[in-house]
């Protein structure tokens, strides 16, 4: 799920990543080591595919291709939703940010599920069922 906080770093939203990219200027470091890690995990799935691809390539069929995209990373186990593609050095995952939310919604938003965080909670007692 890391994987969604890319439309954050991208202004359009989308959900990719260009392995040839630099950390986008005026990061918070958090977020800047944040896009790092996001970097170094892309970069090292592509060397594994690479790799697979290498080792694979008398493989007849589409083996090779189904092998591949099982590799490749996805946001939801059923496959209908973001599933990875890698073209030229770049991930996608095929979805985008339509909106982000500002004040005074984000606070609204944050307040109601601080609220709900912080609410009391009853004891339960399952021994009588």
């Amino acid at each position: 799920m890391n994987v969604l906080d890319l439309a954050m770093f991208n202004p359009n939203g989308i959900v990719e990543i260009d392995l040839r990219a630099s950390t986008p200027e005026a990061l918070h470091t958090g977020l800047s080591k944040h896009f790092t890690e996001l970097l170094t995990m892309h970069s090292n799935l592509q060397n594994k595919l690479y790799d697979c691809g290498e080792a694979m390539k008398h493989v007849k069929g589409l083996w090779l291709n189904q092998l591949i995209n099982g590799m490749l990373p996805k946001l939801s186990l059923n496959n209908k939703l973001g599933q990875a593609e890698i073209v030229k050095n770049k991930f996608t995952y095929g979805i985008k940010r339509v909106t982000s939310l500002r004040d005074p919604y984000a606070k609204n938003l944050l307040d109601k599920y601080t609220q709900f965080l912080s609410r009391t909670g009853n004891s339960h007692d399952f021994a009588d069922y």
